[in-house]
């Protein structure tokens, strides 16, 4: 039988032409819309609070510090709240490369949510160093953030575009908005916010004298040490945290990861005396790195354990547009 008489069967049948009509009455399926809960939104404004109020006070800790004396306790705990400080730079890279939306939009509130953060550190800084050594290092420390921020963003973006890494809130796999690839629109705006982070940089406040190859050096050195400690701290978070089935099981291992990364600092020391011609480091230069790793390590885990609680997982593998 030919394909015209079977279409000729099928339009005579009366339960083809019913089905018909209820599929032309029907309303086409339409995957739900995720939206934030008064519950997320709270625990987020209270994450928000808390670092705000971190960043402010940096300033007046470093101020106690610079009095004389002893003060191998407030260092440790002035480095964990810088630890904290650089966490919050990690969490937004992560966001920004890894959530779902429009990267503009995305780009736009990442650049606004660490303009507040910049200026509770700065208000904190020009309280109890209201000089002209204090609006420098304000200026300079400005002036660095976009950079830093692209450093770290540099891993994150790598295991996206390779690997599909990404943070949804969705319960299924039907339920996870498509991957689709970065517009021209996108591109554009990456390479905007590329060339302002290179232009920014290159007009921090430094001496004529020290501007050319050695100044070049420092900003290299400088990313990558901000790749190493987000490819280092965020990529294991991320996956721990996030990409793990049982919750207890990720909190575990990743205080597991924080708890042998602080050891090793004391491990090293400790050869290093025993061994080094020289001695190892001071006791207090430990204790100031170990305090920075346990604030960094604490806020990615309150982070990462707020996000798991409302839903959000990170998603591994590309997942094809349907043709």
């Amino acid at each position: 039988m030919s394909n015209r008489g079977v279409l000729a069967e099928l339009t005579d049948d009366p339960r083809a032409e019913a089905m018909r009509h209820k599929a032309a009455e029907s309303p086409p399926l339409e995957k739900p819309r995720l939206q934030l809960s008064p519950a997320v939104i709270w625990h987020m404004l209270a994450v928000a609070i808390a670092c705000v109020l971190t960043d402010f006070s940096l300033g007046p800790m470093f101020d106690n510090l610079r009095t004389p004396g002893p003060k191998v306790i407030e260092a440790a705990c002035f480095f964990a709240l810088l630890g904290c400080t650089l966490a919050q730079g990690n969490l937004l890279a992560a966001w920004l490369a890894w959530s779902e939306g429009p990267l503009l939009r995305r780009l736009v509130w990442h650049c606004l949510t660490a303009a507040v953060l910049y200026g509770a550190w700065v208000i904190g800084v020009m309280r109890t160093a209201p000089t002209k050594d204090g609006r420098m290092v304000c200026e300079t420390i400005g002036l660095v953030v976009p950079l830093a921020s692209l450093a770290a963003q540099l891993p994150l973006w790598i295991t996206r575009q390779w690997f599909g890494w990404r943070i949804s809130q969705a319960a299924s796999e039907e339920q996870r908005p498509e991957e689709r690839p970065l517009t021209i629109r996108g591109l554009m705006c990456a390479t905007v916010f590329v060339a302002l982070a290179l232009t920014l940089a290159r007009m921090v406040p430094v001496p004529a004298a020290q501007r050319g190859k050695e100044f070049s050096v420092a900003l290299v050195f400088g990313f990558l040490v901000a790749t190493g400690i987000s490819t280092v701290g965020m990529l294991p978070a991320g996956r721990m945290l996030l990409g793990m089935q049982r919750f207890r099981a990720a909190l575990a291992w990743s205080g597991l990861y924080a708890t042998a990364l602080i050891s090793l600092v004391w491990i090293v020391r400790e050869v290093m005396m025993r061994y080094a011609l020289n001695g190892g480091p001071p006791i207090l230069a430990c204790a100031m790195l170990s305090g920075l790793m346990f604030g960094f390590a604490t806020t990615l885990i309150v982070a990462g354990s707020v996000a798991r609680v409302h839903g959000y997982r990170l998603v591994r593998g590309k997942r094809r547009l349907a043709s």
